[in-house]
């Protein structure tokens, strides 16, 4: 293999592997100063919002009024994001499920032809599509000052996706009932025979720990923060998946998996000024 495309295939491998952790792992907590600016904590965190980000800029100089002690008691961000309308989507595909099932193939075969056809086109639209949801919460406080300053912080933080897969052999199915005759119609049994699925992916991320800064005065009298937040944190990751047409039952067959890992952990920052 050449040099050209070795590199290529590396690069290929990155990004997937990028993407997929992308999709499942939740974003660093922040006040929800710093989320609403999107994600600036690291260059202009509260001090009581510090020890989460960037736990130097405790040492900095801020404003008179948050010098002495700061409390986030608590910050709560959340995100939704679904913009193919995926839960509809859902809705839908059980609407039209329940109708092929209903349908009384004998005296309305043409009805049954169009919902498998109906159904087929939804799943390719469901194919891929995503719902993404943020979340997080924290508490903080911190007793700043220029030269030493202390502060204790808990957060915990959680991304979930939603994710459409169509499988194949669906497609073959449903466009073969789209030509079905009666006794084959009579046969289809959607609820057993469909494939298709959506996965949801989950992790959450808890942490607690205490930061430690302070400010060290330079020969050209400016100043250099230095900042350590050692910590405890706890990870957990869910796969659950489930078929299209098991989404509303009351007992599910489903795929579950779920992971837990726990360590700690030290955060190092710095600021200039």
């Amino acid at each position: 293999m050449t040099p050209t495309r070795l590199t290529k295939l590396s690069l290929a491998i990155g990004l997937s592997i990028a993407t997929t952790s992308a999709i499942a792992s939740p974003q660093a907590f922040m006040s929800s100063r710093s989320f609403a600016m999107g994600g600036t904590g690291v260059a202009v965190a509260h001090p009581a919002a510090a020890g989460a980000t960037n736990p130097a800029m405790m040492a900095a100089d801020h404003h008179e009024w948050s010098n002495d002690f700061g409390l986030m008691l608590p910050s709560v961000n959340a995100r939704f994001a679904d913009e193919e309308e995926t839960v509809d989507q859902i809705d839908d595909i059980q609407d039209t499920i329940d109708r092929f099932q209903e349908l009384d193939k004998t005296s309305n075969p043409d009805d049954a032809r169009q919902a498998a056809g109906d159904l087929r086109r939804q799943l390719n639209d469901f194919d891929r599509d995503t719902v993404r949801i943020d979340g997080g919460l924290g508490l903080a406080l911190a007793v700043p000052t220029e030269s030493f300053a202390v502060g204790f912080f808990t957060n915990g933080n959680i991304r979930a996706t939603v994710r459409g897969e169509f499988d194949e052999d669906d497609e073959q199915f449903l466009a073969d009932l789209e030509t079905a005759t009666i006794p084959e119609l009579i046969a289809a049994d959607l609820d057993r025979d469909l494939e298709s699925r959506g996965r949801i992916l989950a992790s959450a991320v808890a942490e607690v720990g205490l930061s430690i800064a302070t400010s060290i005065e330079l020969q050209d009298s400016s100043r250099l923060q230095l900042g350590v937040s050692p910590k405890y944190v706890q990870l957990r990751t869910f796969q659950y998946t489930e078929t299209v047409s098991g989404f509303e039952d009351e007992e599910f067959d489903s795929d579950e998996y779920q992971t837990d890992k726990s360590g700690f952990n030290l955060d190092v920052g710095a600021a200039y000024a």
